[in-house]
């Protein structure tokens, strides 16, 4: 679960909160806090909701901070359950963007790279973590 651009009740930090003081993961770990205790309905992707983030301006750094938060991985996933998508389910999401009515031949081939680097990105920072 990615907290990319999250909005919370008072409530619900009051309930779960605050968030772990750790490298990465921490709003991972406050998501899974809120999901035990309400449930998966708690939570809830809003499209519409749109945010920019001014520190990913390339393709490269958003790979870098793949293969960083695939080496945050092992700090926070016993505590929160939480796994990568399979291989099933990436396609599934691909599959998804390719039907959308603006998508072209070059997005789908972009996605499809993008998602093949990203994912090597990400396994190049698991397997990064077993040398520390």
């Amino acid at each position: 679960m990615y907290t990319n651009n999250l909005a919370v009740r008072r409530s619900g930090f009051d309930a779960c909160g605050p968030f772990e003081t750790i490298l990465r993961g921490a709003d991972v770990v406050f998501g899974s806090r809120i999901i035990a205790k309400y449930g998966c309905d708690a939570v809830q992707f809003v499209p519409e909701m749109q945010v920019r983030h001014w520190e990913i301006d390339s393709s490269f750094i958003w790979f870098s901070k793949l293969w960083i938060y695939a080496r945050s991985y092992g700090v926070y996933s016993p505590t929160t359950g939480t796994r990568p998508l399979t291989f099933r389910q990436r396609l599934s999401v691909q599959s998804a963007m390719m039907s959308q009515p603006d998508s072209t031949l070059m997005r789908v081939i972009w996605l499809f790279c993008s998602d093949l680097i990203g994912s090597a990105a990400y396994l190049l920072g698991r397997l990064s973590r077993r040398f520390y």
